[in-house]
């Protein structure tokens, strides 16, 4: 598969990623980001050095997102640049920069929520830890 090809598919995924919500997490999607991945590693265009990994059933939406972008920007960066001169209004870049850099802000948010809720879940195990150690102590206090 050509580069590009394989680009625009892996573009066309972030662009569906991005209209789940987030938290979501979508076979399909999976599926598909997976086999780009593996494409790209058969062709050449990604050595096998850990940089991108497949997705596994637990991957959200806003990962595949986050994943299957930086995939198409890595293969296109491979590829022989032609220089062409484009005048775009700077107003647009910047528009589409913020709503980027608005993207990449919602997905940290929603990881680090995420980082949160499960380190809340381990602090309430080890209090109800705690909280048996602590009767084991008073019957062994009260055998004695």
């Amino acid at each position: 598969m050509e580069r590009k090809k394989l680009s625009a598919m892996l573009k066309e995924l972030r662009n569906l990623a991005e209209e789940m919500d987030g938290e979501e997490t979508s076979r399909s999607l999976i599926k598909h980001f997976n086999n780009f991945l593996s494409i790209a590693k058969k062709e050449g265009f990604v050595e096998d050095d850990g940089l991108f990994a497949e997705a596994d059933a637990k991957t959200t939406a806003s990962e595949i997102f986050v994943d299957a972008g930086l995939l198409s920007k890595y293969i296109t960066a491979g590829e022989v640049t032609r220089e062409y001169e484009v005048t775009v209004e700077s107003d647009k870049i910047e528009e589409m920069e913020h709503k980027v850099r608005i993207k990449e802000l919602e997905i940290e948010g929603k990881r680090l929520a995420q980082e949160e809720a499960a380190l809340a879940m381990e602090a309430e195990e080890l209090e109800r830890k705690a909280e048996e150690i602590r009767k084991k102590r008073i019957e062994i206090k009260i055998e004695k």
